[in-house]
């Protein structure tokens, strides 16, 4: 799986509107990194620092590429060898190309992503101190990853008490605290913008917060609509998921995500969905087969059927609506 995802990357063709909207953009940085000053010498400086140090060694834009998508990859990989569970359905890992393709175009917000997913799997893994090292860093590599770090203390803290509600409970506590933070976000995202603390920012923060300006929150639908219905999924059948260690800690991972991305998308982060999206995946291919086990066998077959085409009209959805614009597609290959 490493090397098809790593392959599939860095033999695609980059350049104007192909194989990336922003795509360009990094590899021109990566060949100046150390002749010339970018914006990444004051904001999100940790990439900019990579890229250094990468520069220093070579002047080929592919082994760059290769660094890069072998550190995206790589983390997808351990991240389902490590924490999800034996015997899951692979249904819904159908969808799980879709960040990884978005990140021809978001390459930076996936590498501050990949390093945030290894931070997770160390501290499951009881390494404490490189896990919380490795969630901070990601901050450095982008910026967004801040709304992310306070899962550190949210694990360590509410991990016992959310596996101990009910799903009733866990339904309610979700829909409580994501309003809660979409009141403090709207709080936030006035005191932003009357205060212009993001005008002469060097990154483009305040274009996206503008955006959400007049907007409600289900003008997101289309990404949370998923979360709702794996939140509701969850609740249902909360009594039903195995009492295993793995499992408890994906759902304290996917009710975080419940909580944070609502406020998170009034605040413009728009990639914020990508962050748990593979705990949320994992988090489904569990829920299948606790599915399948209700009814009885003829029927499995059509659970299975009507679940794969709602993971493929889903990833039909995503690609339909992000593809022209991110310049992902179409897909060309390196030497064409």
């Amino acid at each position: 799986m490493f090397l098809l995802l790593l392959c599939f990357a860095v033999f695609r063709k980059v350049g104007i509107n192909i194989g990336g909207a922003d795509s360009v953009m990094y590899e021109q940085n990566f060949i100046h990194a150390l002749t010339f000053r970018s914006r990444f010498d004051e904001s999100d400086v940790g990439f900019g620092f990579f890229m250094k140090i990468i520069r220093y060694f070579t002047d080929s834009v592919f082994i760059f590429r290769v660094i890069c998508y072998s550190l995206i990859a790589g983390a997808y990989v351990l991240f389902i060898k490590y924490l999800c569970p034996k015997g899951v359905s692979s249904i819904p890992f159908l969808i799980l190309i879709w960040p990884y393709i978005k990140s021809f175009n978001t390459m930076r917000n996936s590498m501050a992503i990949a390093v945030f997913l290894l931070g997770i799997i160390l501290l499951y893994k009881e390494k404490k101190l490189w896990g919380v090292v490795l969630i901070l860093l990601s901050a450095f590599v982008h910026r967004m990853s801040i709304i992310y770090v306070p899962i550190i203390p949210f694990i360590y803290l509410f991990r016992t008490k959310i596996n101990k509600l009910s799903g009733k409970q866990l339904i309610i506590c979700c829909i409580i605290v994501a309003t809660i933070g979409c009141i403090l976000a709207r709080l936030l995202q006035s005191y932003i913008i009357s205060n212009s603390l993001l005008d002469s920012d060097s990154t483009a923060d305040s274009h996206y917060i503008q955006k959400t300006v007049g907007g409600g929150i289900l003008d997101s639908w289309p990404m949370l609509f998923p979360h709702l219905l794996l939140l509701i999924g969850m609740g249902i059948f909360s009594n039903r998921l195995p009492k295993v260690g793995l499992v408890k800690y994906i759902k304290v991972l996917v009710t975080y995500d419940m909580m944070i991305l609502p406020p998170a998308l009034l605040l413009g982060m728009w990639r914020a969905s990508e962050y748990l999206y593979i705990s949320s995946v994992i988090m489904w291919s569990i829920l299948i087969p606790i599915i399948c086990q209700l009814v009885d066998k003829p029927a499995k077959y059509m659970v299975r059927i009507i679940f794969t085409i709602s993971f493929i009209f889903l990833l039909y959805i995503r690609f339909s609506h992000e593809w022209e614009e991110c310049k992902i597609m179409p897909y060309l290959f390196y030497w064409t």
